[in-house]
């Protein structure tokens, strides 16, 4: 399950949003450390200019999302 929600807010006053990837679902990075599992930080686009880390962690979110594996059984997955 996907759910997607905001860490924070940039210098600019920006929402910064955050993909939450488990199963069964979590709303939050706290909720997600209480669920047990091992929760893995995926960061992309430091920089505004370099959209290959965006695109790539969005094709990733979309393949984990419906793959027919067990991963997000046994993990938590964050995207920012």
């Amino acid at each position: 399950t996907v759910k997607r929600t905001d860490f924070g807010k940039s210098g600019q006053d920006r929402p910064l949003p955050l993909l939450i990837l488990s199963d069964p679902p979590v709303s939050s990075p706290e909720a997600a450390v209480k669920a047990g599992k091992p929760v893995a930080l995926v960061f992309a686009n430091i920089h505004a200019g370099e959209v290959d880390g965006k695109e790539a962690v969005l094709a990733l979110a979309r393949d984990l999302a419906t793959a027919k594996s067990d991963l997000l059984k046994k993990l938590t997955i964050l995207i920012v």
